[in-house]
């Protein structure tokens, strides 16, 4: 917010009619940097936080670009159409 609602007449300096940083560019920007962190080391900087690693089943080395892209895909479909939440 960048006014306080209730007291109309206190504006700390900033304009309402400015864009605000970021936006999509920036949205595209950082899910595309985690992709790749989370495609070439296996964890982004949340999982690494934590001790967790996404490798491949077979190899043991990070899954790689294609397979972070089809998980990432597999995620949004879970949550649009409730097959994470129905399964169990």
């Amino acid at each position: 917010a960048y006014e306080v609602a209730w007291i109309p007449t206190i504006s700390f300096g900033v304009s309402t009619e400015a864009p605000v940083p970021g936006g999509a560019w920036w949205a595209v920007g950082t899910t595309a940097a985690l992709l790749a962190l989370q495609a070439w080391t296996g964890a982004t900087p949340g999982k690494r936080t934590v001790g967790i690693v996404v490798v491949h089943d077979t190899t043991g080395r990070p899954a790689g670009l294609v397979r972070t892209v089809l998980r990432s895909v597999a995620h949004i479909l879970d949550a649009l159409l409730y097959i994470g939440f129905l399964r169990p």
